[in-house]
C-alpha cells in the first residue's frame, strides 16, 4: 500500500488537482465536514492514521505531538481535524482517506465515496 500512496501523490506538483476514490481533496474535505460528529466519536487518530499524514508530510512531528497532548481520542481527533481543515495542503484529506481505507475503516471511506446524502446519515450501529 505504500507504493500505492507514493504513486498516487506528487509532492513536486502541488498545485496538481488530485483525485482518490475518484474525489478531490476539497470534495473529501466537505465529506469530512458533513460528517463530523460521527468522525469524531468513531475515529482514533492515533497510531496509522497520524504514521501516514507523517509520511505523507502532510503533518509535522510538532503537529503530531500537538494532537497527541489530547488527553481523550475525540480531542484528539478534533485536534487533527482542526489542524487538517487549517492545512494549506493541497491533498491533506485525499491522505486522510487513504489512511483510513489502510487502517480498515471502510465504513466511513464508504460514507466519504457516497456523496452528501450519505455523509449525512446517521451510523448504523
Amino acid at each position: 500500500m505504500e507504493h500505492l500512496l507514493h504513486r498516487l501523490y506528487d509532492v513536486d506538483a502541488p498545485d496538481m488537482i488530485l483525485l482518490t476514490g475518484g474525489q478531490s481533496n476539497d470534495t473529501i474535505r466537505t465529506q469530512v465536514v458533513r460528517m463530523y460528529a460521527d468522525f469524531v466519536s468513531e475515529v482514533d487518530p492515533k497510531g496509522g492514521i497520524m504514521d501516514w499524514l507523517l509520511q505523507e508530510e502532510v503533518l509535522t512531528f510538532e503537529l503530531k505531538d500537538r494532537v497527541l497532548a489530547e488527553t481523550t481520542r475525540q480531542d484528539r481527533c478534533r485536534k487533527l481535524l482542526d489542524l487538517l481543515f487549517a492545512s494549506s495542503s493541497p491533498r491533506a484529506f485525499v491522505v486522510l482517506r487513504d489512511a483510513l481505507v489502510c487502517e480498515k475503516k471502510s465504513w466511513i471511506v464508504d460514507r466519504i465515496d457516497a456523496g452528501p446524502s450519505a455523509a449525512t446519515a446517521p451510523v448504523k450501529g
